[in-house]
């Protein structure tokens, strides 16, 4: 469980630099997609599912959709931390 955490964690931290990085995305769409990630990585930190969590997980579903063909690497990061996610029933 902990190699999936790892995995997790890592998928954060690079959804985190690339929402730093990118400079083709609007201003509304990279903080909710920040938010989402704070979400999760406060979701991990306790250890258990909340409301935001999955409310985070839809919003980065969403997000996923656009980002598929304009920015394909953070569509790749959404993926990862999506399965991630799933994998661990969070």
């Amino acid at each position: 469980m902990s190699d999936r955490l790892d995995k997790i964690r890592r998928a954060l931290v690079e959804l985190q630099e690339e929402l730093r990085n990118l400079e083709s995305i609007d201003e509304p769409t990279r903080e909710a997609l920040a938010d989402a990630a704070a979400d999760i990585a406060d979701t991990l930190r306790q250890g258990k599912r909340s409301a935001r969590t999955g409310i985070a997980e839809s919003s980065l579903r969403d997000g996923l959709a656009g980002f598929e063909a304009s920015h394909p690497q953070l569509a790749g990061i959404l993926t990862r931390l999506l399965d991630g996610l799933a994998q661990l029933g969070i």
